[in-house]
């Protein structure tokens, strides 16, 4: 695996300063891309996307918060755990989304186009299977706790949370200029 896969993208300038001293720079010179739908669509649907992963991480701490059956078992604390990073990277998406401008360069747009995709499908599917988990558990005769009604609560949440995240994906496209 390259240390650095777009490296051929960037141009090394050097110069000396007023002091004589060395300085380097480095210019982009790669193709530009541009958002498919426009910036400002992207931009207006990043601010959309961003309140929904506030929801998600809201949601993501409270499940976690009451003492509740759910976590306790392995089928469905798995799933639910393995949300967080999903979290982390769609949250980073988002900034970069939101502070990158246009033209951009080819490192943002393929980031856009081939993680953001799949981060957004698992953020939905990894809180869907937790739930699915925690039905099967409660109808399998397992015990039910208090805090076992705000991890549903949550999970449901995250769930359609995640499910908007997935359906704001098309908005983040981007093309070649």
């Amino acid at each position: 695996m390259a240390k650095n896969r777009y490296h051929k993208d960037y141009e090394l300038l050097e110069s000396f300063d007023e002091k004589g001293r060395l300085k380097r720079q480095t210019r982009y010179i790669g193709k530009a891309f541009a958002f498919a739908a426009g910036e400002a669509q992207a931009k207006k649907q990043g601010k959309k996307l961003l309140l929904l992963l506030g929801v998600c991480w809201v949601c993501f701490i409270g499940a976690m918060i009451p003492n509740s059956m759910a976590m306790r078992s392995l089928f469905v604390a798995l799933p639910f755990v393995f949300t967080a990073p999903l979290l982390v990277m769609a949250t980073d998406l988002c900034l970069t989304i939101l502070r990158v401008g246009q033209p951009m360069e080819r490192r943002h747009a393929e980031r856009m186009d081939n993680r953001f995709p799949p981060v957004s499908l698992f953020l939905f599917l990894f809180p869907a299977f937790a739930l699915l988990g925690e039905g099967i558990r409660i109808l399998g005769g397992g015990s039910v706790l208090r805090g076992d009604f705000v991890f549903i609560l949550c999970a449901a949440l995250l769930v359609m949370s995640g499910g908007g995240c997935f359906s704001l994906r098309k908005s983040f496209m981007t093309k070649p200029i």
